[in-house]
């Protein structure tokens, strides 16, 4: 486990602990959950399951992949973690304080430490520590070789989970941030993160992140005042994300995959590269649209119509906002990765050795 993996934007895998609790749609089909039940039978789900910590052995690995990414001279993404959540806050805080110390004499990998739970980012890691979490000198104490990320699917979760990604960002200083938005079950605006509508329940009108490059306003304006999470309202590359991971969903045990429209990835791509931003597809999950799939374009009973709102069924262009994608679950691997014909592999430069 965990020495060869098929995720395209990580070289290795590792999972230091088994379990978690389910916070965001995202989790509906959680392919951790599936895995650890079908595969290792350690399935620990839920608020009250314990966690279970992975091998000797597994924590062992990361020190041989340091060693060969030291002799061949290059800094492997290893993501952490697959199986679980580094920032659970159900995890016991030595596991935790023992991780980072792995990261630290592991200084040629690069660790991708994804979460969905950002607001803990910053607690934990100071706990880890024994420091107050609003402690200065916590940045000069994260790892340089790991960076943060969160999970993000819907614009709600990039409104509430990016302002708070991007100032965890600033207190720690870490290699690199990034969102990973797999399954994307909607179209996001990552350069219009709501920080504070203006109207309660309008987020359209209001302070706005443009979370590409670190600018932000309010109806088009540049905007001076203070951020809705406490603080002052910085603003530059030093509040931007560096890398856009996107993905449509994969069947997981008795869930069913959902699927994505295209637009939605393709107004991401778009959006990185205004802001030269690294953008990286992992595919398409199970679903792709006939005219790709079929190219005698024969519309069979079980295909869908997907709007870009999100909606699936009939309608109109006029109801729903957009064109719809006539679409066909044909399977992860037939619907590919490719966006308009074109693989975005691309990661972010990252900052070196601790």
């Amino acid at each position: 486990m965990a020495d060869v993996t098929s995720i395209s934007w990580t070289d290795h895998t590792f999972a230091p602990w088994f379990g978690c609790t389910k916070v965001s749609p995202a989790c509906d089909g959680c392919y951790a959950e599936h895995l650890t039940a079908t595969r290792f039978g350690k399935a620990k789900w839920g608020p009250h399951a314990e966690r279970v910590r992975s091998a000797a052995s597994t924590w062992k690995k990361p020190l041989t992949w340091n060693r060969a990414a030291a002799r061949d001279g290059t800094s492997s993404f290893v993501f952490c973690s697959h199986l679980s959540d580094v920032f659970d806050n159900q995890v016991p805080p030595e596991w935790r304080a023992e991780l980072f110390d792995l990261i630290r004499i592991t200084p040629n990998l690069t660790w991708l430490l994804l979460t969905k739970r950002p607001q803990n980012i910053v607690k934990l890691f100071a706990q880890s520590l024994a420091r107050p979490a609003d402690d200065p000198d916590l940045r000069n104490h994260w790892p340089r070789n790991a960076a943060v990320g969160c999970t993000v699917v819907t614009q709600a979760e990039a409104d509430r989970d990016v302002p708070i990604l991007l100032k965890s960002k600033l207190q720690i200083s870490p290699a690199f941030a990034f969102v990973s938005m797999e399954p994307l079950l909607e179209a996001v605006g990552l350069t219009r993160v709501c920080l504070r509508p203006r109207v309660a329940g309008s987020p359209r009108a209001g302070i706005h992140l443009n979370s590409l490059t670190g600018r932000y306003f309010e109806s088009g304006v540049p905007y001076h005042g203070d951020w809705d999470i406490n603080g002052p309202a910085p603003t530059g590359p030093g509040l931007a994300l560096d890398w856009v991971i996107t993905g449509g969903e994969t069947d997981q045990g008795k869930h069913m995959a959902r699927p994505s429209h295209p637009d939605w990835f393709r107004s991401l791509r778009d959006q990185c590269a205004a802001a030269g931003v690294a953008y990286h597809h992992k595919q398409n999950g199970e679903w792709a649209p006939v005219a790709i799939v079929d190219p005698d374009g024969i519309v069979r009973g079980d295909d869908i119509m997907i709007w870009p709102n999100g909606h699936i069924g009939g309608g109109t262009h006029h109801q729903h906002g957009g064109y719809g994608s006539l679409q066909r679950k044909v399977g992860v691997g037939r619907a590919g990765r490719e966006l308009d014909g074109v693989i975005h592999d691309a990661r972010p430069a990252t900052q070196g050795a601790a």
